[in-house]
C-alpha cells in the first residue's frame, strides 16, 4: 500500500471524479465519431468511458499494472477502446493525425507537454486538463 502512495504521490495525479463533468469536457472538444483519440493516464477510466461513447477508437496508455488490469476488465466488452500498458513518454505513435485527451500526471506536465509538441505530427489535437500554474506558464 505505500508504494501504491508513493506512485500517486510521485506523479501527483488527481483524478475527476464527475461523469458529467467529463462529458461536458469531451463534447467541447472536437472529437467526432471518426477520430482515433490517445488518452494518457487514464487511471480508473472516467474519461475513457466518455471517449468510448463518442470515438471510433480510445487508446487508453496507463503505466500503472494495477490500472491497467481494472482498466482492461472494466472496458473488456467494448470493440473501441484498447488499454496499453507504457509509460506514455515511452510511447510511439503508429500513425498520424490523431487527438489526445487527458488529466496528466501534474508532475510531469512539461514532459508529457514537450513529447506530444516533439510529435505533432502524429497528433493534430491535443485537450490537456492541468493544473493552474502550468497552464498559464505554458499558455504564455
Amino acid at each position: 500500500m505505500e508504494t501504491r502512495q508513493h506512485k500517486r504521490i510521485s506523479l501527483a495525479q488527481n483524478f475527476l471524479r464527475s461523469p458529467k463533468l467529463v462529458r461536458r469536457l469531451v463534447a467541447m472538444s472536437t472529437i467526432r465519431p471518426s477520430d482515433t483519440v490517445y488518452e494518457i493516464g487514464p487511471g480508473n477510466g472516467i474519461i475513457t468511458a466518455a471517449l468510448a461513447r463518442v470515438a471510433t477508437r480510445v487508446i487508453a496508455i496507463e503505466k500503472d499494472p494495477d490500472f491497467v488490469r481494472r482498466l482492461r476488465e472494466r472496458f473488456r466488452l467494448l470493440d473501441n477502446v484498447e488499454i496499453v500498458e507504457k509509460d506514455f513518454l515511452a510511447y510511439s505513435f503508429a500513425t498520424s493525425g490523431h487527438k489526445v485527451f487527458a488529466n496528466i500526471p501534474f508532475n510531469r506536465t512539461a514532459q508529457i507537454l514537450r513529447k506530444i509538441l516533439d510529435e505533432r505530427s502524429a497528433v493534430s489535437e491535443a485537450y490537456l486538463i492541468l493544473q493552474k500554474e502550468p497552464a498559464q506558464k505554458f499558455s504564455g
